[in-house]
This record gives C-alpha cells, structure tokens and sequence, in this order.
C-alpha cells in the first residue's frame, strides 16, 4: 500500500499547541495519526548501530496496517471532507469538531498532503 507523506506548515504547528490543549488529540490523530506534532523522547542508538530511536510518549503504538485517513487516502470518505472555494481554493477541509477544522493541500505529483491549520480557519 502506497502512503502519503504528510507536512506542516509553521502555523499548523502553532495550531496543534492549541488542540493538544483543547483535549481534541484524539481527533486530529484519527485524522493524522502520531505525526501530530510533539516532541519525542529520545532513547539512544542501538548498541553496535549509529540509529537514533524516538518513542511518543501516552500513545501505544499503532498496530499492524492501521494508518491515518490522510496518510491511506486523502480523499477517502468517511470521514467527509470539502473542497474549499475563494482565498483558499484547492485546499481541503475535514471538521475536528463543531468549531475547529482540519484545512489541507493534496500535492498528488509527490504523494504529499500540506496541514495548512488544524484550528478555526475563520480567524
């Protein structure tokens, strides 16, 4: 199975700042799994080998074959998402919550999805 590299922008990384505080996580994970932004712990290398291992404290590890939606498919449904019209025309939107939306680009020549704000994106 082909997956979809997932970025951030600057101000989408402010923004998960604020979900985490929000207690809306959990959704933006279903949406984006452990690639929300936080900082890792680092382990150390491995003995006898130069690799550096990180571990994501509070989250088990995902189990074989579980992906995130936008790292499957970006344009899977459910859950549905809505193309976007006007200053932000060929970006997508999936809501979080009733208030707080998902906003993201589709770069489809390199299998790449753009998180361009995880909060409102009305202010």
């Amino acid at each position: 199975m082909v997956t979809w590299r997932i970025v951030y922008t600057k101000q989408a990384q402010k923004d998960a700042k604020k979900i985490a505080t929000a207690d809306l996580k959990p959704k933006a994970e279903k949406l984006l799994g452990r690639q929300v932004p936080r900082k890792p712990l680092l382990l150390g290398g491995v003995k006898g080998h130069n690799q550096k291992r990180y571990f994501f404290p509070g989250k088990p590890r995902p189990e074989a074959g579980e992906l995130p939606i936008l790292s499957k498919n970006p344009f899977q449904t459910p859950p549905p998402f809505e193309k976007l019209i006007g200053d932000l025309s060929g970006a997508y939107l999936r809501r979080i919550n009733i208030q707080h939306r998902l906003v993201y680009q589709v770069l489809e020549e390199i299998r790449t999805v753009k998180v361009i704000r995880m909060w409102t994106h009305y202010e």
